[in-house]
């Protein structure tokens, strides 16, 4: 069994508004109540890296360990002190390690009590400590939100991994959220996540009996067994990626159940092909649908124009694949037909302002709705629209 290596970074800051750290005694005061404290794990100082700054910016120390740990102890001109503790585990287990820390010179609780210990010998007013960040590992836990705030999954294990002919397929075990599907390391689609379909198709409020429906990307299968529960006449589904349908049907069936056993039903076909391609060739044969959804790629979080294929030998942005297939959804549907599809994150609103904006230049006589909902698995409120 490999030996793994994994770090524990916890971060750890304190207040006070008595120590003035233009004074060296209160400098040296901390200084040396934080080192009688480490002393007792085995740490002691790194004198050529401890250093005091100026009055702004305050002091620096540093605290090394035999095995190989460090602590970095920051103070500043306004009285904040921050006390970074920076560990390193060994482990020859297959499961990922649990957030207490198995082998870690400090556990949870430990943490808590050094707080409370040196908030008490230095009188310090408040303090705060953040649960440690891990790395090292070999899954991945952490995902960022649209806004740049850090969310730490409970995944267990890697189930399913595979880089196919268009993207990066991985399948995570979380404990509360059941499989998940990453796709080019952003979250997709978990077995917690039905709100995502129900709110898209605005399931319980739109009648999909006897309908014709199109469903533009969706591999994972959600949709599809949603719409078939609800008893649509035909659902075609249509998805680049075979080798994200093959492992959502093998390891997401909470999601997908058996829908995506066969590729064709008397309800259903599921066609491996571009979208866009696709979306062509029925505005080409005059193929109409009453109901279309659009579960292609998400709405770039940012403004600024990035690339992205959209037929094979070009490239065009990817807001303008965005607008293009959009336009093309309409242009395929059916009189009274109806159009639904998902923005992105409601504190994407630079985003979603623009995204409003591509709407209005499609159909500026379309009133469009939105519907949001908050996805387990994403830890976000995302933005649907329809019409």
């Amino acid at each position: 069994m490999t030996a793994t290596t994994t770090t524990y970074t916890t971060l750890l800051s304190f207040s006070s508004s008595t120590l003035n750290f233009k004074k060296h005694s209160d400098i040296q005061r901390v200084v040396d109540t934080i080192f009688k404290i480490f002393s007792k794990y085995g740490f002691v100082p790194h004198s050529s890296a401890s250093q005091e700054l100026s009055a702004v910016s305050g002091f620096l120390h540093l605290y090394l360990s035999p095995q190989g740990s460090h602590v970095l102890l920051r103070g500043y001109g306004n009285g904040l002190i921050t006390l970074d503790i920076h560990e390193i585990s060994t482990s020859t287990s297959n499961d990922i390690e649990n957030s207490c820390g198995a082998g870690r010179l400090f556990t949870n609780k430990e943490i808590g009590d050094l707080e409370v210990e040196i908030k008490k010998c230095l009188s310090f007013l408040e303090s705060r400590s953040l649960p440690a960040i891990r790395r090292g590992r070999s899954v991945n836990p952490y995902y960022p939100t649209v806004d740049g705030r850090l969310v730490e999954l409970d995944v267990r294990e890697v189930v399913y991994e595979v880089k196919s002919k268009y993207q990066d397929i991985m399948i995570v075990r979380s404990e509360s959220l059941g499989n998940i599907l990453i796709l080019d390391g952003d979250l997709n689609m978990g077995e917690s996540d039905a709100i995502y379909s129900h709110t898209l198709m605005q399931k319980g409020k739109t009648n999909y009996q006897d309908k014709s429906c199109l469903v533009l990307g969706g591999g994972d299968g959600g949709l599809l067994y949603e719409l078939l529960n609800e008893g649509a006449k035909k659902v075609i589904l249509v998805d680049i990626d075979e080798e994200v349908i093959s492992a959502c049907q093998q390891y997401l069936r909470n999601v997908c159940h058996d829908v995506l056993d066969s590729r064709t039903g008397p309800y259903h076909q599921i066609i491996v092909d571009d979208a866009y391609k696709y979306l062509k060739d029925c505005l080409t044969d005059g193929v109409k649908f009453e109901y279309v959804l659009y579960d292609l790629t998400a709405v770039p979080v940012t403004t600024e124009p990035k690339t992205e294929s959209l037929t094979s030998g070009s490239q065009k942005k990817e807001w303008e694949f965005l607008y293009e297939t959009i336009k093309l959804s309409l242009d395929v549907l059916s009189h009274g037909g109806k159009f639904f599809c998902h923005a992105t994150a409601l504190l994407a609103k630079d985003s979603l302002l623009q995204f409003e904006g591509m709407l209005s230049q499609l159909n500026p006589n379309i009133r469009w709705m939105q519907h949001s909902a908050f996805i387990p698995s994403f830890h976000e409120n995302f933005l649907f629209f329809f019409y």
